[in-house]
């Protein structure tokens, strides 16, 4: 059975079947490996003392209890085998320092001005730095560059590459800040007159995103190496994704909001209709405000997840955890089921207010980690 078990973990490792497949194997094994119960004659019954009956009973539930304590095992090791193939993955990302093998920079700042540019739309690429946007009463457009260089003889000869491979200008209805240099760090403070845009957008290799205070239809945000933080934005919708990095989102006013990680932790706090957050290694908090939400929506493969909801709103949710531990902690709810199968376990919950009409859905998954359902403090 040893060895039938091993042989599953290595398949799942190998990505020949996958992790619901082995649970299937697994169990089928287990029910194999339970003794087999033969028809007795019944003078033989007669034949057993109570002691007999006894003694074969508490066998048999240990026998159960050790085989659900070894699948739990088994399935706890398949869990960190890929987490550690998963950090092994974000280190290497880490360790992509672009300072250490190029020696001291040659450091200088730059202000980039367009000025009494009319545009609408904002798009940001960089390969190496940071990205910060603030809203200004005056209308022309700047930008403060803190330039970091390697590789180069003088600051004369940065400079001059600067110039030539750093983008900032307006082209059509569209700004545009771009810059692939990758022995060149560029933190840029973006100063933009402050008026409803239609789409930001931003993407970066190795690098923090910061926006405050920006009014948009659309935000998208993506970063492989890098922190996101948004606060006191409104938008119409926001998808916002990181492989190794935080996401921080906070006093924001949204229609809908999407957010990935692969390594980081979530936190999203807003007055939103539609949230939804999902990281394989990190916790997860989501807040809704809004008393018109429609959908609060969390998942996590290791970590936790924690969904905080008005409560003077009508409430239709689930919550799962295959390995952790589910906490609803909503006072008025109707519990509609609860199940506690082996890897399996559910709690559906309902809440019916009479002035409204469409409930708010909540749903909350986490593998390893706990499901955490309550009321947000105070309702605005």
């Amino acid at each position: 059975m040893q060895e039938e078990r091993k042989r599953i973990l290595d398949m799942v490792e190998n990505g020949t079947i996958s992790a619901q497949e082995a649970l299937v194997l697994l169990e089928a094994l287990g029910k194999q490996s339970a003794p087999v119960t033969t028809p007795v004659k019944k003078e033989q019954k007669q034949g057993y003392s109570s002691t007999e009956q006894s003694e074969s009973q508490p066998y048999n539930k240990q026998q159960n209890s050790d085989f659900i304590e070894d699948l739990k095992r088994d399935f706890t090791v398949v869990g960190e085998r890929f987490m550690q193939f998963l950090q092994g993955t974000v280190d290497k990302i880490k360790e992509f320092d672009f300072e250490m093998p190029f020696g001291e920079p040659v450091v200088f700042q730059e202000r980039l001005v367009e000025e009494q540019a009319q545009y609408d739309d904002i798009s940001i690429d960089v390969a190496n730095g940071k990205v910060e946007i603030f809203p200004t009463e005056e209308s022309d457009t700047h930008a403060d560059v803190t330039v970091k260089s390697y590789k180069n003889t003088s600051q004369e000869e940065a400079k001059n590459r600067f110039h030539s491979d750093f983008l900032f200008k307006t082209e059509g209805n569209k700004l545009r800040i771009y810059s692939d240099m990758k022995t060149t760090s560029v933190q840029v403070a973006l100063y933009v007159p402050k008026k409803v845009y239609n789409d930001v957008s931003a993407r970066l290799f190795n690098g923090d995103f910061s926006a405050k205070n920006i009014e948009a239809n659309s935000f998208k945000v993506k970063t492989t190496n890098g922190k996101v933080k948004l606060e006191e934005l409104q938008f119409g919708r926001a998808d916002i994704e990181t492989v190794n990095g935080s996401v921080q989102v906070q006093q924001v006013v949204g229609d809908s909001i999407e957010v990935e990680t692969i390594n980081g932790r979530i936190y999203v706090d807003g007055k939103l209709k539609d949230v939804e957050g999902s990281s394989v290694s990190g916790h997860v908090i989501l807040t809704t405000k809004d008393k018109e939400a429609r959908k609060i929506e969390g998942t996590a493969v290791a970590g936790s997840v924690e969904l905080y909801v008005r409560k003077d709103v009508s409430l239709k949710g689930e919550a799962s955890s295959q390995l952790g531990k589910i906490d609803v902690q909503l006072s008025d709810v109707t519990q509609l089921k609860q199940s506690e199968q082996l890897l399996n376990k559910k709690v559906g919950f309902t809440k019916i207010v009479e002035s409204e009409d469409q409930p708010l859905r909540i749903y909350g998954d986490a593998k390893t980690g706990t499901v955490l359902v309550r009321y947000t403090l105070e309702d605005e």
